[in-house]
């Protein structure tokens, strides 16, 4: 196991912001999870599980700790049972764009999300109406504390918006997943599909930018904004909830910078770096969004993104 020191972590995470790892272990193969755990509990310094760096916000002075980065990435397709199995550390984009050249469909709404596949099934990844828990067959996971290794069914994931078992139980670590899709002629029609994705995502917000994606939940809203987010978008409000980059947008936030940390001027809801940001910039304007909304509207906006390195 090869444990290194003082590695720059901003280059590994979408935003490219952000300190040093103290110790940063590269994890190729499954096999080698337990060994890097070992390393950071035999220590008894803390840890972080970093795999695609997307949904991350790093700290300006990094982490000092363990980093322990998810690289195992073997992907197998089964055209006969309509499966796709990604390894935890496997490119979700990759996956899909795999899976549509096979002629397995049903995951062509989420391309272009970008990350892994276990950041993935841990966040209940979305979009265009279709998400993670949609297309999940099972998801094998290692539980931390005793080295369990279990299969959890769809149901057991226990899928809710942008989360999931994983999520809400840190103390186990995805490793692989396996979706159920449909078979369609290898015409290239889910390629096809794919590809609409990601020209519908550049309508919302130019992608193959410096940020997190999305960086606020999209908040549950009392009827009478619900009510104003339909009539004014004319779409229905699903579960309640109405998109955060609507009330960022309508908060006078749209298409702002802050020391280098922007909103989208497509999408409101992405914090985007343009190069100079610092961690500190990007939680300076999104404090500043949080108030706004919460004067505005009353409602509060929670992150989405992960952040680490942070003392509060």
């Amino acid at each position: 196991m090869n444990v290194q020191e003082n590695v720059e972590l901003a280059p590994l995470t979408t935003f490219k912001i952000g300190g040093s790892s103290r110790y940063f272990i590269d994890v190729q193969h499954i096999d080698d999870l337990g060994a890097a755990l070992d390393y950071a509990q035999t220590r008894n310094v803390p840890y972080f599980i970093l795999a695609g760096g997307s949904n991350t916000l790093v700290s300006d002075t990094g982490f000092e700790g363990v980093v322990i980065k998810i690289s195992f990435s073997k992907r197998a397709i089964d055209t006969e049972n309509k499966e796709i199995t990604a390894e935890a550390g496997c490119s979700l984009m990759a996956t899909i764009h795999g899976a549509a050249s096979a002629g397995l469909s049903g995951m062509e709404s989420m391309y272009g999300i970008p990350g892994s596949v276990g950041g993935a099934v841990r966040g209940n990844a979305g979009a265009f109406g279709t998400e993670v828990k949609d297309v999940l067959k099972s998801a094998i996971a290692l539980n931390i504390e005793t080295r369990e290794m279990r299969t959890f069914s769809n149901k057991e994931c226990r899928f809710s918006y942008r989360s999931s078992f994983f999520k809400r139980n840190p103390d186990w670590i995805i490793l692989s997943a396996t979706f159920t899709l449909q078979m369609e002629k290898e015409d290239g029609t889910a390629l096809a599909r794919a590809s609409e994705t990601l020209s519908m995502r550049n309508e919302r917000q130019i992608q193959d930018i410096q940020s997190a994606g999305s960086f606020f939940l999209n908040p549950i809203v009392h009827k009478g904004l619900r009510t104003m987010f339909e009539d004014e978008k004319g779409v229905p409000a699903r579960e309640n909830r109405v998109p955060a980059g609507w009330l960022i947008e309508k908060a006078g936030f749209k298409g702002v910078c802050m020391s280098g940390a922007c909103t989208g001027a497509r999408s409101s809801n992405y914090v985007i770096n343009d190069d100079t940001a610092t961690a500190e910039s990007v939680r300076a304007l999104v404090a500043r969004i949080t108030d706004k909304v919460i004067s505005d509207f009353g409602v509060e906006l929670h992150p989405e993104v992960t952040q680490v390195g942070f003392s509060a």
